[in-house]
């Protein structure tokens, strides 16, 4: 299954997640299957892309074992992602064209309405779509980054009003990017230093708009302090350690991981495990490293539908995660026609368990 644009769609591509509208209602089912006619009408609708899969590659039983690993998507209700969206939009906008205040009361409700979603799911496993339209970027990142928080606070057994706040300063996090030019915001190059100051500068006032909206200022404070660094590199304050808040420290590894995992302008997004390893790496250094142990608990390493290259070269797709051993999923390698030795003995396809090989381990993921 591969999340892709609506217009690279190749007729008779299967429907693998639902298709909803700019308002959460639902355009096309699970399981259908798509024709020019279906795809026109998508792309007249305005919907950007889709998760689909093609029978003739044997993923249909792909679909089935995917609710197992839910994405940041399917953890909340669809209809709670787009009200949260069109809402920070709103706020967004509203202060940008007339510098109204937040209408704290619309965010306390969405807020606790995600948090009560996520105390009633089992089990969450993350994992972030890598296409997304640009245009609405800041808007889906914004909510990306309070559910993912949420999650970390819950998994931290955060009390209810501090997981209130966390949930509040991340969905705000970058109101002050208001403050920046478009084009300074979009631009596909390097930052001149003049430029550089700007963007920092959303910090201080994303904190000063919120401080000024009533919103509390422990959850005001992770707009000011989202980008500090653990190490003490990151701006404006140069903090570190403990002097940065615990919900700035749970912020910053959702803001990076949703950064990391999707496609911006200047460069596309990371593959999960890549992104996995990458903030692993950077534990004690950019994040709390107590913080991010809880975090990478919660990645998907690699997601069921993910394409990999096995040690032996082999292509194949993960069919099923590990949970006990998450680097070694179950892959399923197809048959090579072009292959004289035919290595799986004329099977169209065999499931692989590589928590149970010595030998056999992943590669690279395409």
């Amino acid at each position: 299954m591969i999340k892709v644009p609506i217009s690279s769609i190749v007729p008779g591509a299967v429907v693998a997640k639902p298709i909803y509208n700019e308002n959460g209602l639902l355009l096309v089912p699970t399981g259908i299957i798509l024709d020019e006619i279906g795809i026109r009408r998508l792309i007249g609708l305005g919907v950007p892309e889709a998760f689909i899969l093609y029978p003739e590659l044997e993923t249909s039983r792909i679909l089935e074992k995917y609710a197992e690993s839910p994405h940041i998507d399917d953890i909340i209700y669809h209809r709670t992602r787009v009200k949260a969206q069109k809402l920070t939009k709103k706020l967004m906008t509203r202060m940008l064209d007339n510098q109204k205040s937040i209408n704290v009361d619309r965010v306390s409700s969405i807020i606790d309405e995600i948090i009560d979603q996520l105390l009633s799911a089992d089990d969450i496993i993350l994992t972030l779509s890598r296409i997304r339209t640009i245009d609405d970027y800041t808007y889906e990142h914004s909510v990306n980054v309070c559910v993912v928080s949420l999650v970390i606070g819950i998994d931290l057994n955060l009390e209810p009003q501090k997981l209130k706040q966390l949930g509040t300063g991340a969905l705000l996090h970058d109101v002050g990017k208001i403050s920046i030019p478009e084009d300074v915001l979009n631009k596909p190059s390097t930052l001149s230093a003049e430029e550089y100051n700007e963007v920092k500068a959303h910090t201080e006032i994303g904190y000063q708009m919120l401080i000024n909206s009533g919103i509390p200022e422990e959850a005001a404070q992770i707009a000011l302090y989202h980008h500090e660094r653990y190490d003490g590199s990151g701006y404006n304050r140069n903090l570190c350690g403990e002097e940065i808040p615990i919900l700035s420290r749970i912020v910053t590894i959702a803001d990076s991981y949703d950064a990391m995992s999707n496609n911006r302008v200047y460069r596309r997004g990371l593959a999960p495990d890549v992104v996995y390893k990458e903030i692993a790496a950077l534990s004690g250094v950019h994040f709390d490293y107590k913080i991010t142990e809880r975090f990478l608990r919660r990645i998907d390493l690699f997601p069921v539908g993910t394409g990999v290259v096995l040690n032996t070269n082999h292509k194949g797709v993960v069919v099923s995660a590990n949970k006990l051993l998450p680097q070694s999923p179950v892959i399923r390698i197809f048959r090579d026609d072009t292959d004289p030795k035919n290595a799986y003995n004329n099977a169209n396809h065999v499931d692989i368990d590589l928590s149970k090989t010595k030998y056999l381990f992943i590669k690279e993921t395409f």
